[in-house]
């Protein structure tokens, strides 16, 4: 076999796996958010009307956040920071503002 069929092959047979990849830690950084937001409802009330969720939740945030990196680990430059979009999408209610000053995304 040449190596443009084997590196076409190979391409195509990681595809799906990259996909389900994506897929799963998105899921994971919205499970992750959505049992904070759960856990947290009158601090985040609080943090929305405040603009200040990080310094709410830095703990709550910060514990999450590493759960989601070590789950995730390096794919996290591949794919994206679904952790940090679902924060923003899911806890902030899409205005990353919400989150506060103090809240720095790398």
């Amino acid at each position: 076999m040449n190596l443009k069929k084997y590196i076409t092959r190979k391409m195509t047979a990681s595809a799906p796996n990259a996909a389900a990849e994506k897929l799963d830690d998105q899921r994971f950084a919205h499970l992750l958010v959505t049992e904070l937001k759960l856990y947290n409802q009158l601090t985040v009330e609080a943090g929305l009307e405040n603009k200040d969720l990080y310094d709410r939740l830095r703990g709550e945030i910060d514990r999450a956040r590493r759960m989601y990196d070590q789950r995730v680990g390096a794919r996290v430059g591949v794919h994206g920071d679904y952790f940090h979009e679902a924060l923003v999408k899911d806890l902030a209610g899409g205005d990353i503002s919400n989150l506060g000053t103090d809240y720095v995304h790398d």
